[in-house]
C-alpha cells in the first residue's frame, strides 16, 4: 500500500510540472537546508505570481549512548533514531508585484516520519535500605519505543525569496508547518521493565497534541537556461 501511495504521489508530481507550458528560463534547481535536513528543489513558474516546486528532503539523525535520566543514581542510556524523508509538491504565491514575499501551500509524502528509541540502565542497580537487592542491566531489561506520524501531510507557510530567480541566483527563507495528525505509538519491553509496555496508550495520548510538524528552511536556487530546461519538457 505504501509503494502504491508513493507511485501515485510521484505521478501527481510529474503531472503537475508537465502541465505547465513555460517560456525558456522559467526553471530553476536549488539546494535547501533546514530543520528537516538537506535536500533538492526543482521549480517552474506557472504565472507571474505562482511558482510550483518539487522538493526532496532527508534527515537521518541518530545518536547513541546518550545519558539523560538516572535510576537510583545510575545512568540511563538512550539510543535514538530520527528518520524524516519526504517529497513535496509546493505552490508559492507572490501577492505583491514588487516583493519576494510569498505564501506557500502544498502536500508532502513522508517516506519516513518516525522516531524510535531504546532505553536501558547501563550499570548494576542496588535497591532496598541496605542495597541488598541487586539488579543487573540484563535483569532490568530494555524499553523500545516507536512513534510514527501520517505519511501524507498538507503544508502551509510563508517566506521571502523567489524559487525561480529573476536573474541567475536567489536566496530564500521560509517557515511553516505540516499537519501530520496524531502519532501512533508502539512500545515493547523485557526484563523487570516488561510491564511498562502497557503504557503505550498513555504515551500516545500524551503526544496526541503534537499534530503539527514545524519547519524552517533556507535555500539557494539557480536559474537554468533554455538548453537545460528543454530536458525537462
Amino acid at each position: 500500500m505504501r509503494k502504491l501511495r508513493l507511485v501515485c504521489f510521484l505521478a501527481l508530481l510529474s503531472g503537475v510540472f508537465s502541465f505547465a507550458q513555460n517560456e525558456p528560463g522559467d526553471h530553476s534547481f536549488g539546494l535547501n537546508l533546514g530543520t528537516h535536513g538537506i535536500g533538492l528543489d526543482y521549480a517552474r513558474n506557472m504565472t507571474e505570481k505562482i511558482t510550483l516546486r518539487g522538493r526532496f528532503q532527508a534527515l537521518p539523525f541518530k545518536f547513541e549512548d546518550f545519558t539523560s535520566l538516572t535510576l537510583n543514581g545510575k545512568p540511563t542510556i538512550i539510543d535514538a533514531n530520527v528518520k524524516i524523508h519526504n517529497v513535496s509538491v509546493l505552490a508559492d504565491w507572490y501577492p505583491f508585484q514588487n516583493s519576494s514575499f510569498k505564501l506557500i501551500g502544498g502536500v508532502s509524502y513522508f517516506l519516513n516520519n518516525e522516531v524510535s528509541s531504546d532505553i536501558l540502565v547501563n550499570e548494576t542497580v542496588n535497591l532496598g535500605e541496605g542495597g541488598e537487592f541487586v539488579f543487573t542491566p540484563e535483569d532490568l531489561g530494555r524499553i523500545s519505543v516507536d512513534v510514527e506520524w501520517n505519511k501524507i501531510a498538507p503544508f502551509v507557510g510563508l517566506g521571502f525569496g523567489r524559487a525561480v530567480p529573476n536573474k541567475v541566483v536567489a536566496l530564500s527563507v521560509e517557515a511553516g508547518a505540516f499537519y501530520v495528525g496524531e502519532p501512533k505509538v508502539s512500545m515493547t519491553a523485557d526484563g523487570l521493565l516488561a510491564g511498562t509496555a502497557e503504557s503505550a496508550n498513555d504515551l500516545e495520548a500524551a503526544l496526541s497534541t503534537y499534530s503539527f510538524l514545524p519547519q524552517i528552511n533556507a535555500s539557494v536556487a539557480v536559474r537554468i537556461d533554455y538548453r537545460v530546461a528543454m530536458i525537462f519538457k
